[in-house]
């Protein structure tokens, strides 16, 4: 799980996204990945005496993945590439929700601990959208397994 921070305007939401990685090892020091993550918990936010509710309903990217093993088993990384995101918005007591959708560049840092030959942990900080003054991104942790 990862919360999202989205940010417009001077207000925030933090909802809460599940997301999978797959990728390919092409190098030693670089990897192509694909990501899916949709929300699970909503964000909410009190303002001006209403309660604003956003979730993202679905987020879809590629990415390269330079890294590093700085010791046979902590490795460093970087993440840069594209990511589509559909999100909705809606205020509590009224009928009608918006939905966005949109894409933007994404890019993130991260670090993996190895636990065993086919098991990590593994956080990261990813940026996933930033454009028109309205920012998303967040923390997550994880396991990654490879085989």
């Amino acid at each position: 799980m990862a919360p999202i921070r989205y940010e417009e305007a001077g207000y925030s939401l933090t909802p809460m996204v599940v997301r999978g990685i797959v990728g390919y090892e092409a190098h030693p020091n670089f990897a192509f990945e694909g990501m899916f993550g949709f929300g699970i918990v909503d964000g909410t936010l009190r303002a001006s005496g209403y309660t604003l509710k956003g979730t993202v309903d679905s987020t879809i990217g590629l990415f390269v993945r330079p890294k590093v093993d700085v010791s046979p088993d902590f490795q460093i990384y970087g993440r840069l590439g594209f990511a589509k995101s559909s999100v909705t918005g809606s205020v509590i007591g009224f009928s009608r929700a918006l939905s966005s959708s949109d894409s933007d560049l994404v890019y993130g840092v991260g670090a993996a601990f190895r636990l065993s030959p086919t098991l990590s942990i593994v956080g990261d900080y990813m940026t996933y959208y930033n454009k028109d003054g309205v920012t998303a991104g967040g923390f997550s942790v994880g396991l990654r397994t490879q085989f």
